[in-house]
């Protein structure tokens, strides 16, 4: 249900610089490359410091569907009784809360922490950059989503019994250098 602190000794490797072609531009997997190595950089960055606050990440996150009727409603939450807050109890005794909804259909990057207090609340980073470049890429990529509205996906995070979701919060995430992503032929959107 929780991980403990799993994190390298070491800092997090920061991205290594984009490499940019005769053109002055990088390639659309260059581009990747850049965005992928910064969200892991800022990802772990982030976990160090809510670890460093003595909050324990919440692993067993899980989106139920056609599977909720396996679940049973031991605490009400939002407005119709199964909304955000709202805990439930499995089969096998396992209590999970509702601890976030959304109508994207991309995946759900979201890291969960329980404190002291059992209070559970997803941790976002405040990011706090020391310099910000530019990377032009020569060609177009592809938008993020789905192009078009998800419906309502609710995700549960497997907690103890007496847990409780309170707001989000954020922690400082300071980054030598972030990278903004512009395609030259823009973001082509999702059919």
């Amino acid at each position: 249900m929780v991980e403990e602190d799993v994190l390298d000794s070491e800092a997090p490797a920061e991205p290594r610089p984009p490499e940019l072609g005769s053109e002055g531009c990088a390639t659309r997997a260059e581009g990747r490359r850049i965005m992928e190595e910064s969200n892991a950089f800022i990802r772990e960055t982030k976990l160090r410091e809510a670890y460093g606050r003595g909050w324990k990440r919440l692993i067993d996150v899980r989106e139920f569907s056609i599977q909720r009727q396996t679940l049973t409603r031991v605490r009400p939450g939002g407005a119709r009784g199964d909304g955000l807050g709202a805990l439930f109890v499995d089969p096998d005794g396992h209590h999970w809360l509702v601890a976030y909804e959304t109508t994207s259909c991309e995946p759900v990057t979201v890291d969960f922490f329980l404190d002291a207090e059992k209070d559970v609340f997803p941790v976002y980073p405040e990011q706090q950059c020391q310099q910000t470049k530019t990377v032009p890429v020569c060609e177009s990529m592809g938008a993020n989503g789905c192009g078009r509205k998800s419906p309502l996906r609710r995700i549960y995070v497997r907690v103890p019994a007496d847990a409780k979701l309170v707001p989000s919060t954020t922690v400082p995430v300071e980054i030598p250098t972030c990278y903004q992503v512009e395609p030259k032929g823009g973001f082509i959107p999702r059919p």
